[in-house]
């Protein structure tokens, strides 16, 4: 047979969403290479306490790989025994005898779950040696393991989600302020399965949505890949950043689709008052833009703030909240403790982001999205038939079950540690830190001008890894071979669009923060010089933000 018109040889070019598509910050901690000093331990902080080298991770699993391989024959036997044991139940049934039924369907269900118990310990053992900080609470995988061992979720769902995790999520995000219909929730894949909805449902090729700067790189990936124009409004460093409300208005034009919110901010930390939040609605109320909230954070705020859903605040703007179970630590009070006193607490955190649990909440109290937009979410949501269903099935007792006392010290562990690092960072000369008011991170800007030697921020890291193997991720990267393709018309690598800052993660272990700040002070006291800045932006051709 010949081949076909035009055809002399394989060309499969991947499409144009495959090219279009990039996420810098995944590219940037799984392609770059480190070259860390060999005489002390790396310190990564770069991503949520989920990265260490990769040779850590596979001496890891590679301990535990033949016991679980072995547990799961183990499990795989008992659910043999169990499908014979299913088949002389229904034999028995049918003689009507209960008491063998009961016998034989009892011992082999709980043999079955002890085998899938043991399963999930020992996955859970090796994640803790791996990571070994801010792991989930017992309860929240005991939800799981009785999910997993009821057999009930091994189907498909409906692909807005069963309802009666729809119910948990309502119930779970109701307020004073507004009360959640089960109907306006669709369960996704993780919270950005659920920014990824929301964009395609509201923006089409050639249009363009606001996103903050700085800002997470998840939604410049989602959009760009699908012909979506990204356009970014300024967030104030010297005010907390906040909102840049006169920028943000200036953003918005006739191709505009929708605001992007992210409060709490990664990778700021910061937790918008509700005045701010009032004012940022008045925007979009003018301009006739519906928001998309990001509130993965929610709720995981510091002593002296307090989270609140645009969705729940808004009379005429309609909202898509987003979040999920990722990071999720709710505060209705809380107190600082004595050694006379200790006050009540009330917060809610669940660390499992692997487990891609999140979900949208419709706030539209006026039907503007009624006609095609609850639809489209729908249709879309219909792609990947659902998420994950064993968490579905565990989804009302993870929000219900898990004790405060777990919520109280996670946010003590991150308060503490954005604390630390504070103290720490802001004596240091060239460096200047933002205190963080929630979430798990800290931007830190450096001062270039005083560290001629190197010529971006990118350089700067690199070599600190080399020197001090302290790993954090830069606001914005040059050029460099490693990622060309995922270069902005400007020639700039997007990380969080923000030259000058760095950003370091909150949620290691103490000691290992303090030694990573001590090694950054050593660091930047080599390298430091007091230089002009017109020589430095002269030299390197640079603009400050």
């Amino acid at each position: 047979m010949t081949p076909g018109p035009g055809k002399t040889k394989w060309n499969v070019p991947a499409s144009e969403i495959a090219r279009n598509t990039n996420n810098p910050i995944r590219n940037i901690v799984e392609n770059l290479r480190l070259d860390p000093n060999p005489d002390k331990p790396l310190i990564a902080l770069s991503i949520a306490s989920l990265v260490q080298s990769q040779t850590q991770f596979l001496d890891s699993l590679t301990d535990t790989i033949t016991d679980i391989v072995s547990r799961q024959n183990s499990l795989i036997q008992s659910q043999t025994q169990f499908l014979n044991s299913l088949t002389g139940t229904i034999t028995d049934t049918v003689l009507q005898q209960p008491h063998w039924y009961n016998h034989r369907h009892s011992s082999s269900t709980a043999s079955l779950i002890q085998s899938q118990t043991q399963f999930l310990k020992s996955l859970n053992d090796t994640i803790t040696d791996m990571f070994g900080n801010l792991l989930p609470s017992p309860e929240v995988l005991d939800a799981v393991r009785e999910s997993l061992g009821s057999l009930r979720y091994n189907g498909y769902a409906p692909s807005v989600g069963y309802i009666e995790a729809r119910e948990a999520v309502a119930r779970y995000s109701s307020s004073v302020d507004v009360t959640v219909d089960p109907k306006d929730v669709l369960l996704c894949s993780g919270c950005s399965g659920a920014l990824d909805l929301c964009i395609t449902a509201l923006a089409n090729p050639g249009q363009n949505i606001l996103v903050p700067r700085p800002g997470f790189s998840i939604y410049r990936t989602l959009a760009e890949g699908l012909g979506i124009k990204v356009k970014s409004y300024n967030l104030k460093p010297e005010r907390g950043w906040m909102v840049d409300l006169d920028h943000l208005e200036e953003q918005c034009d006739e191709k505009t689709a929708a605001i992007i919110i992210n409060n709490p901010s990664n990778p700021c930390g910061s937790v918008f008052s509700r005045e701010h939040l009032f004012d940022i609605l008045e925007v979009a109320r003018r301009n006739f833009l519906p928001i998309i909230a990001d509130e993965i954070y929610e709720h995981m705020v510091f002593p002296g703030k307090e989270f609140h859903s645009l969705g729940s605040l808004s009379l005429e703007v309609p909202v898509l909240s987003c979040s999920g179970l990722t990071k999720r630590l709710v505060f209705n009070s809380f107190n600082v403790i004595t050694d006379h006193d200790r006050q009540e607490v009330s917060p809610q955190l669940f660390l499992i982001p692997g487990w891609r649990m999140g979900w949208i909440i419709i706030h539209d109290r006026n039907g503007v999205f009624d006609q095609e937009v609850r639809k489209g979410l729908q249709r879309l949501s219909q792609r990947i038939i659902g998420s994950n269903t064993l968490v579905q099935g565990a989804l009302p007792a993870i929000l219900k079950n898990t004790p405060q006392e777990f919520y109280y010290n996670t946010l003590c562990i991150l308060q503490n540690n954005a604390l630390v690092a504070f103290e720490m960072l802001k004596n240091i000369e060239g460096l200047r830190p933002v205190m963080p008011e929630g979430a798990m991170y800290i931007m830190v800007g450096i001062s270039m001008e005083h560290f001629p030697e190197f010529s971006s921020e990118l350089h700067f890291l690199e070599q600190m890894v080399t020197e001090e193997s302290v790993f954090c991720l830069p606001g914005q990267l040059a050029n460099t071979p490693v990622m060309l393709s995922q270069t902005t018309e400007d020639g700039e690598i997007e990380c969080f669009d923000y030259p000058g800052y760095m950003r370091l993660v909150l949620s290691v272990p103490e000691e290992q923060l303090r030694e990573a700040c001590h090694r950054i002070a050593n660091y930047c006291a080599r390298h430091f010089t007091i230089n002009s800045i017109s020589s430095y932006l002269v030299q390197h051709k640079h603009s400050l933000p």
